[in-house]
């Protein structure tokens, strides 16, 4: 696991598997080659590294990106002969006191890691020392080495200045004068070279007689599509034009010559583009175009090596592998995952909102709720409706309860999901307040989502995207709290594929002042189990006009071992169409206990005679109508049975 230096990583689920043997990024389920910068490949740190454990020649790296505070100083082959370390970085470690240190994976290296407010707009590189800074876009391969001192939490906001100015100073590329012969300053990062490298992609000559003749670029690209897409993934199978040479492309291709240099040079050297082995400090600006030029000649050698090692796109596990692979872990066991899309949906007036504050709080605390285990951690609340009412809602649970969580958060502006910046600008205030990779309730979903017509396949897809987006962005569990739809049988109002993207649900039923929550999906879950609550009424004070404020708060109805638990309602058919009529009788007919009412009518319970429900809904079923009565009875007998109905003396009422 992590040493104790570098645990400040562990709250990012930014963590990937690597080959040892070329530091290939690979899929920490699988262990096949992945890229490392696709979110879907990234994981927590405790399955990350189970997953390595599980497999013979992978290590953990953590990927850096723009949401996370960190930065990373690179310092390459800073161990000399001698086994001492170098001069320049020994000096680059005591310009930051404190920051975490750590050996790279080679035992030659040096990981600089603390955390920045600000970082510099151009990519930092000096390759006379051989440092690198990083602080997105790349993983960092994580060393096996003891004595990882320092923290990684280090700030070193204040000091950076002061270290990119002595070892990273700036340098705006010079126009290119052509391949042979330029005098291009060393480069210094694909966001510096993007218009260098529009030139050179679509302009300048390819490297001539070592590639059968003279070609621009952009001609290559177009010729040899297919072996591009397959040595650079990036560049797509799309014609070479301005769009597809954008900064991700060029972020590829560095990493493609670095990981090709020695290859490079020497063919750079035969090309004479290249004067000699010291000639480095002008060439590298030129190696990303010479790179697309040596496709074909590279492209054959990988072909070669390809066939001496195949590689698997499809990584076949046997049932011991399988039994190696990490658990699912849980939020609320059994419940709520610890990452992924989930959703509580019912009603309005169901209690959805009273009860998701009721969990937070729960979640927040590390409390059992409803006798289910919880693992606590950070919660966020964006109360997008009803945001009047969240502080009284707080306040009755503190009232009822004694305290309130400290590790939550609330949200009562207005936010979009279909809003990118919305997106990364709420991830990034979570990240700030240390509230990532826990729970992020948006309630509800019609809110987060102005304007969207859920019913839409297309908007609902972009509704999904963007709630995944935002999960992979704080790395834990985003919550949506929803409604049902006309017809509450169906389950989630909207467009069906939502359901079908969640890794859980927890659908909200109320039945007069009856109230119950189940599990409509988990993932290695139960679903259908049910739990009875009741709204209680908390007084939490009185207003200008003399009248009590009052909230609700959740209370669990226990159920002894004696007790049969209600079956749920029908959810459609003759049953009911009889069960809604009658939950209007009942409403209607108040407490009034009627005359001739068994003793075994509890007090206050609703109730009317057996003539006369069949009376008042017979008409609700549709057939026949010499048959509605006895079809009504049937239905009523149907209810009776599941144990929904008491029936005694003449009289029912809701059991």
């Amino acid at each position: 696991m992590l040493p104790t230096a570098l645990e400040p990583l562990a709250q990012y689920a930014q963590f990937v598997l690597f080959r040892k043997s070329d530091k290939t990024p690979c899929d920490y389920r699988t262990g096949a080659v992945c890229d490392a910068q696709n979110p879907i490949n990234q994981t927590d740190v405790v399955t990350a590294y189970a997953a390595a454990k599980s497999r013979q020649g992978y290590g953990v790296g953590f990927v850096l990106r723009a949401t996370d505070p960190f930065v990373v100083f690179d310092a390459d082959n800073a161990l000399l002969p001698d086994n001492t370390w170098s001069a320049e970085s020994l000096r680059l470690v005591e310009s930051l006191p404190g920051a975490a240190v750590e050996v790279s994976i080679s035992g030659r290296g040096l990981h600089i890691w603390a955390t920045s407010a600000n970082v510099p707009s151009h990519a930092c590189k000096n390759l006379s020392a051989h440092f690198e800074m990083y602080h997105e876009g790349r993983y960092i391969a994580l060393g096996e080495y003891p004595g990882t001192t320092g923290n990684a939490a280090t700030d070193c906001t204040t000091a950076l200045p002061a270290i990119i100015s002595k070892w990273f100073p700036p340098s705006a590329p010079a126009a290119s004068q052509g391949l042979t012969g330029a005098t291009d300053p060393e480069w210094r990062g694909p966001a510096d070279d993007t218009e260098l490298l529009h030139r050179m992609l679509a302009s300048k000559p390819s490297i001539g007689a070592a590639f059968g003749g003279r070609a621009t670029i952009a001609e290559l690209w177009n010729r040899d599509v297919d072996a591009l897409a397959r040595a650079f993934p990036a560049s797509g199978d799309a014609p070479y034009d301005a769009s597809s040479a954008d900064a991700a492309l060029a972020a590829h291709l560095a990493w493609w010559t670095g990981k090709n240099a020695e290859r490079i040079e020497r063919l750079m050297r035969q090309s004479g583009l290249m004067r000699d082995k010291y000639d480095r400090a002008d060439y590298l600006p030129r190696t990303i175009a010479a790179a697309i030029g040596m496709t074909r000649g590279c492209y054959q050698e990988r072909q070669a090596d390809d066939a001496a090692t195949p590689q698997r796109r499809f990584n076949l596990l046997s049932s011991t592998e399988i039994a190696a692979l990490p658990p699912l872990k849980w939020r609320v066991k059994g419940v709520l995952p610890e990452t992924g899309l989930a959703a509580v949906f019912g009603a309005s007036g169901s209690g959805k909102s009273f009860l998701v504050l009721d969990a937070l709080q729960s979640v927040a605390a590390g409390a059992d709720w409803f006798c289910h285990r919880v693992t606590p951690c950070p919660v966020v609340y964006c109360a997008l409706e009803g945001e009047g009412g969240i502080a009284g809602r707080a306040a009755a649970y503190r009232i009822r309860h004694g305290s309130t969580a400290e590790n939550i958060r609330y949200l009562v502006q207005p936010f979009s999901l279909l809003d990118g910046g919305d997106i990364h600008d709420l991830a990034s205030a979570i990240k700030a307040n240390g509230n990532g990779a826990g729970v992020v309730v948006l309630d509800t979903l019609n809110r987060a989502a102005p304007g969207a017509d859920e019913n839409d396949s297309k908007a609902m897809g972009q509704i999904i995207a963007a709630g995944k987006e935002l999960q992979t962005l704080i790395g834990g569990l985003v919550l949506l709290v929803h409604h049902t739809g006309k017809d509450a049988s169906k389950g989630l109002r909207g467009h069906s594929s939502l359901h079908a993207a969640l890794d859980a649900a927890i659908e909200v039923r109320r039945d007069g002042d009856r109230r119950e929550w189940l599990i409509a999906k988990s993932k290695d879950g139960e679903d259908g189990a049910a739990h009875p609550f009741r709204l209680d009424v908390v007084e939490l004070g009185i207003d200008e006009d003399g009248e009590a404020v009052t909230s609700c708060v959740v209370h669990p109805v226990e159920e002894t071992g004696d007790s049969i638990r209600r079956a749920l309602p029908p959810k459609s058919g003759n049953q009911r169409a009889v069960w809604d009529a009658l939950g209007e009788i009942f409403r209607k007919v108040g407490t009034n206990r009627p005359a001739g009412a068994p003793d075994a009518l509890p007090l206050g319970r609703p109730c009317i005679g057996m003539e006369d429900a069949i009376e008042q809904t017979r008409s609700k079923l549709i057939c026949e109508a010499k048959r509605q009565t006895e079809r009504t009875q049937a239905a009523i007998r149907g209810l009776v049975d599941r144990g929904l109905l008491q029936h005694e003396a003449g009289f029912i009422w809701i059991k």
